[in-house]
């Protein structure tokens, strides 16, 4: 962490000069505000694994308040980027560490990109065991980086499909991760696909071809999870918007939201997922049965 000058107004002309050979962080905080204390820790750790290539300067506005002004800050907690003498970045509220690292990514040479790249180019091409293989040496190297523990996670459940014990690697692995990486969106994202692989039953044909004879709100609710499962979204969604349209036990109508949930959640297109997220919104507003036939091919 760099030490700032006493003048204020050497601040600026001291920040210009430190971000010429790095990418300075100013992190503007307060010791009565909770979420840069959360933030804190983060940008610590950061600073750490990029060293020397990042820099992190806190700025304590109860001891400096006239910085705030100087660089146009108006809110806690603020961090400011400043990358070869100007400001190319900043965020006004405690980020999870994923996407800080997102913010931080063109302007670092993180030491994992080559190995991140091998190991994709190797599931590009359908080498499971090697592409696995280098992202779990990747995660060794870099046990604290959420982006990539979620990255690797869902990696395993597309490899599961073959090998379904690699779900067991999955669970392993997010268990152990620290309380930072768990609280991560990324992360929460792959533990609920994860819980959904859990309940995949892997006879897709013959769960169609029952709901076809039988369209009962739990084989409905059934071929929709596996659905889910072989990341068939848009039917499955289709099913379980009908369930919720249609007379069902509450017991039933309680797990087709719980699921469609879970769908929203695991989407990677989040376009998409806010549109499925409109479109239940919608359906609740004007909630009301219907007899539609469902289309699942």
């Amino acid at each position: 962490m760099s030490n700032m000058p006493p003048e204020p107004s050497a601040f600026l002309p001291y920040v210009v000069s430190l971000s010429q050979n790095s990418l300075v962080l100013i992190d503007f905080q307060a010791s009565w505000c909770s979420p840069c204390k959360a933030l804190l820790p983060v940008l610590e750790r950061l600073e750490q694994e990029f060293s020397p290539q990042l820099q992190l300067v806190v700025v304590d506005v109860e001891q400096q308040p006239e910085l705030m002004a100087i660089m146009q800050v108006r809110g806690l907690p603020s961090v400011l980027l400043y990358y070869h003498g100007r400001e190319v970045s900043r965020f006004t509220t405690a980020l999870p560490e994923g996407q800080i690292r997102q913010l931080l990514a063109p302007y670092i040479q993180q030491p994992g990109d080559r190995l991140r790249k091998q190991a994709e180019q190797c599931i590009t091409r359908q080498d499971w065991q090697q592409g696995l293989a280098l992202w779990r040496q990747l995660i060794e190297q870099q046990p604290g980086n959420a982006a990539d523990v979620a990255r690797y996670c869902q990696r395993l459940m597309d490899a599961s499909k073959q090998q379904p014990q690699l779900l067991l690697d999955v669970s392993v692995l997010l268990d152990n991760a620290a309380a930072h990486i768990q609280r991560d969106p990324a992360i929460q994202q792959a533990l609920s696909r994860w819980h959904l692989l859990q309940r995949r039953e892997n006879n897709l044909d013959a769960l169609r071809q029952r709901f076809r004879h039988r369209p009962t709100p739990a084989n409905r609710l059934a071929l929709a999870q596996e659905l889910a499962a072989e990341e068939q979204y848009d039917q499955a969604f289709k099913l379980l918007i009908g369930l919720l349209r249609r007379p069902c036990p509450d017991n039933l109508e309680k797990q087709g939201q719980a699921l469609l949930i879970e769908l929203i959640n695991i989407l990677p297109d989040r376009a998409r997922a806010n549109r499925y997220r409109r479109e239940w919104f919608s359906h609740q507003r004007r909630r009301g049965w219907s007899e539609e036939p469902d289309q699942t091919d």
